[in-house]
């Protein structure tokens, strides 16, 4: 048996993710494992470093201070102009804060192939770059400049978005609906275009 050392939830995380890499990426079920096994390790341990870890679920909470504390109000505006729910918070911040981790690692790991595979394509660097984040989602600060300056629609998405979006993703995707369905509404990035969606009520 491969021992791990996690707890039962933290085990649940470990099996979805390697079997994920065996049958999404073609890997090995040890290379898998072992993988996985190393990125909890690693999302676990900067969990504990920062004070998150066995925190236990806070979306209620995290939801009454950003409507309540002034210091959350522009970025609560922003959340909400973006298709945010109350719900949207509450599940993410719900979910353990190494998973939250592990889960924007995997954009970071999607986008950084995407660039590579604009890169081999002939793309320069910057070309790819750009790419590879009007194909993608990318999340993080609303409140951020926009990723294209000419753009004022390019700005990141809520990571309180994430949940709702990959289960809207996976179920297009199986459709192998994604890129039409953005190019037919027009949009430049797919942060735009879930933003479209979530608006429409659609996500």
């Amino acid at each position: 048996m491969f021992g791990t050392g996690f707890n039962d939830y933290e085990n649940h995380v470990f099996e979805q993710r390697w079997r994920a890499k065996v049958t999404v990426f073609g890997v090995s079920e040890s290379e898998a494992k072992k993988q996985a096994k190393q990125e909890i390790h690693d999302a676990i341990a900067q969990s504990k470093a920062e004070g998150w870890y066995g925190l236990g679920p806070i979306g209620e909470q995290v939801l009454q201070r950003f409507k309540s504390e002034a210091q959350y109000r522009k970025g609560w505006e922003a959340m909400k102009a973006a298709g945010v729910r109350d719900d949207d918070v509450i599940e993410w911040w719900n979910i353990p804060d190494f998973e939250r981790r592990l889960l924007l690692q995997d954009d970071d790991v999607m986008r950084l192939g995407g660039w590579t595979a604009f890169v081999e394509e002939g793309k320069t660097f910057e070309q790819a770059a750009l790419l590879s984040w009007e194909a993608l989602p990318v999340y993080g600060d609303p409140l951020a400049p926009p990723t294209f300056p000419d753009d004022p629609k390019s700005t990141m998405l809520p990571v309180e978005m994430k949940l709702r979006h990959i289960r809207w993703s996976e179920e297009v995707q199986s459709r192998g609906e994604g890129e039409a369905m953005k190019k037919e509404q027009g949009s430049r990035t797919m942060n735009e275009y879930v933003r479209h969606l979530a608006r429409q009520g659609r996500l």
